[in-house]
């Protein structure tokens, strides 16, 4: 049995300090498939990227590893107990959120989406007439904020309210990367990017709380939007709907499904243009499936390429590469014959960016 490659703690802070993307991939690259052990001092966690090790942690073993622990700290200030969270309360989350997201469920929301992106599409037709450059991270971000806010909440907030909110998911996003990376560090003491999370993390509650306390006021059952349909499930089945943990609902929701969206998408556009020969490909496979017309769910199961290239890059371009995947912190200690100790109890465990990353099936 072989035991995990140690970069010690004065090779692992500068080079974490200095790049810690690029960094956390040489580590797996040069440990050659075995798994990484990050010596930070108090904090010392472990790295996979071989990846029958990825899919221990994310599908074979996933129970074994809680999304709890130093790592997850950061992140559940702003998204709360939800789907995001461990224990009672993501099991009461999952009961309530499972039944709603059935195929027709989804399939509805799939058109309006569908509806949603095409008017932003339209309005990206000028710059393309008049030549002038674009930024296609922003746009990918208000594309992407437009057609989840839409799902989530209906018509009842304002486009200029709902591009307000996506600024603040993203300074929270980047904000917590020195918590992420030294998740020892005391929370009574004030880091950088502290005081920058605390204040959108507020106003994405003044943005929230005040649509979902609306969505309850009218009490339309028959709305298909996801706000009333939580609130109408967590009523019926807990005899009362905790405001506090609809918004953790809608705020893990949004934050799960916007900004890793339009971070894969910006990096799609960079992907496409180094390779001209993808390029061809899926604008063919495009075309010869949806032609001239908006496109549709239903054209989706007919591009198996576009859905190829999808994956490709999640797997090279992870969006939430510091983020522990589907559990942070081992439960307890298990022996493998081929690699030893994967990780003792209590210790985080996380993915090489851009490694052999591999999700469940």
């Amino acid at each position: 049995m072989s035991t995990p490659h140690v970069v010690p703690f004065y090779r692992a802070l500068p080079r974490l300090v200095k790049d810690p993307v690029t960094e956390l991939a040489n580590m797996g690259t040069e440990a050659k498939g075995r798994i990484v052990q990050v010596n930070l001092g108090p904090f010392r966690p472990y790295l996979v990227s071989h990846p029958e090790h990825v899919e221990q942690v994310l599908k074979t073993d996933w129970t074994n590893f809680a999304r709890e622990g130093m790592f997850w700290r950061p992140l559940h200030r702003v998204t709360g107990q939800s789907i995001l969270g461990e224990g009672e309360t993501w099991a009461s989350t999952r009961k309530i959120l499972a039944p709603l997201f059935t195929s027709r469920y989804i399939a509805s929301l799939a058109d309006d989406m569908a509806d949603i992106i095409d008017e932003c599409i339209v309005e990206l037709e000028d710059f393309a007439a008049t030549g002038r450059p674009i930024d296609g991270g922003h746009q990918m971000t208000t594309i992407v904020n437009q057609a989840v806010i839409k799902v989530l909440f209906g018509g009842r907030i304002s486009r200029d309210t709902a591009e307000r909110l996506a600024p603040e998911f993203a300074t929270c996003a980047t904000s917590i990367g020195f918590r992420l990376l030294f998740p020892f560090a005391p929370y009574s003491v004030k880091v950088p990017g502290d005081r920058a999370f605390l204040r959108s993390a507020q106003k994405i509650d003044e943005i929230v709380y005040p649509l979902i306390e609306q969505a309850q006021r009218e009490g339309d059952t028959s709305s298909k939007e996801v706000v009333s349909k939580l609130l109408s499930a967590r009523l019926e089945q807990e005899g009362k709907a905790d405001l506090k943990q609809v918004r953790d609902d809608l705020v893990s929701i949004y934050g799960a499904a916007s900004e890793t969206t339009a971070m894969s998408l910006t990096w799609l556009w960079s992907v496409l243009h180094d390779h001209p020969d993808v390029n061809a490909r899926l604008r063919e496979e495009i075309d010869s499936v949806v032609g001239g017309e908006p496109v549709r769910p239903e054209h989706v199961g007919r591009l198996p390429y576009l859905r190829m290239v999808l994956q490709e890059l999640l797997r090279v371009y992870p969006s939430a590469w510091i983020i522990p995947p589907a559990g942070g912190q081992r439960r307890r200690d298990r022996r493998h014959a081929d690699q030893g100790r994967l990780a003792g109890a209590g210790q985080p465990v996380h993915d090489a960016p851009a490694r052999g990353v591999l999700g469940p099936a």
